[in-house]
């Protein structure tokens, strides 16, 4: 009997996301991916926006005096009726350099929650978190910022309770594990601002430059949300959670390819990237350094200890 009124309730729970994000622009039931463009209603005049028109894509142009670009309330609503403690963030878009700036933001009404942060004058790239009113927690990406370039990048941040995963362009993924007293355990508030390119409150680092594609996905990437020649994004498992911290391996960019198949990876390449990334590791100590209470210190093996 018991059971029967525990799988009501879960039929009536479900039923009710489902309709709430029937109402939602850009929300894809399926797979619970917000397209943060549509759901913005970005196609139509925003104040410090600019929408551009090529011939196989729509991109805007955001200023650093845009206003803040929040979601719509029912947004925060489902997030947090739907969050499960995992979380993606798929990007694509280019910054102009001598700048810092939000990618996206998540902030209760006292202070930030979550927040992607690059920076082209410090050339990093950057996870905020902070949970259950503990210090907030840095975790730095482990190589250069790949937006410090001022080309287009595809990124992507899957964030799991166990760990972190940057996928950029073509390269391998960096996967940064926690340890289990490291666990994040972030906690949606119902009024949580959903937020692109800023975080509300504070005007000195909204973001400025071009975006393609801005998606918030309540499930962890198993995978880059993009295909590329000679990379298959076998990820460890995550229940290995009790290490230092991760193996960052990073392959050189390579043409992106839409719709073509993932080949095997060429591991002689491979190596020497591994090489390369462990005297780029050491090159990014001071940055690291920087981050508080989180990934702070880099070991002789070229792994970020959290």
């Amino acid at each position: 009997m018991e059971g029967g009124k525990v799988r009501i309730v879960v039929l009536l729970e479900v039923s009710f996301l489902w309709i709430s994000a029937m109402g939602l622009r850009g929300l894809s039931a399926s797979n619970n991916v917000t397209d943060l463009l549509a759901a913005l209603n970005m196609s139509q005049h925003r104040s410090g926006v600019s929408r551009l028109q090529s011939p196989d894509s729509v991109m805007y142009k955001i200023r650093s005096r845009t206003p803040y670009l929040t979601l719509p309330q029912e947004y925060s609503h489902f997030l947090h009726s739907a969050f499960q403690g995992n979380m993606g963030v798929h990007f694509v878009g280019r910054q102009a350099s001598g700048s810092n700036a939000t990618i996206l933001s998540l902030s209760s009404a006292s202070s930030p929650i979550l927040q992607i942060l690059s920076s082209t004058v410090s050339n990093t790239l950057r996870i905020n978190y902070q949970a259950n009113g503990t210090p907030p927690v840095s975790v730095l990406y482990p190589a250069t910022n790949p937006l410090s370039r001022g080309e287009w990048v595809h990124l992507a941040v899957s964030l799991e309770p166990d760990k972190v995963v940057f996928f950029v362009d073509c390269q391998e993924a960096a996967v940064l594990s926690f340890r289990n007293e490291s666990r994040i355990k972030l906690e949606i508030p119902q009024d949580v601002i959903i937020a692109l390119g800023s975080t509300p409150g504070k005007k000195d680092n909204k973001f400025n430059g071009y975006v393609k594609t801005a998606e918030l996905s309540l499930q962890a990437f198993e995978r880059r949300p993009w295909s590329c020649d000679n990379i298959t994004d076998d990820l460890p498992a995550s229940q290995n959670t009790d290490i230092h911290g991760p193996t960052v391996q990073t392959n050189t960019s390579q043409k992106l390819h839409p719709d073509s198949p993932s080949s095997k990876r060429q591991t002689n390449h491979q190596l020497q990237q591994q090489t390369h990334l462990l005297s780029q590791g050491r090159a990014e100590r001071s940055a690291a350094e920087r981050c508080r209470s989180g990934a702070s210190r880099i070991s002789s093996r070229g792994e970020i200890c959290i």
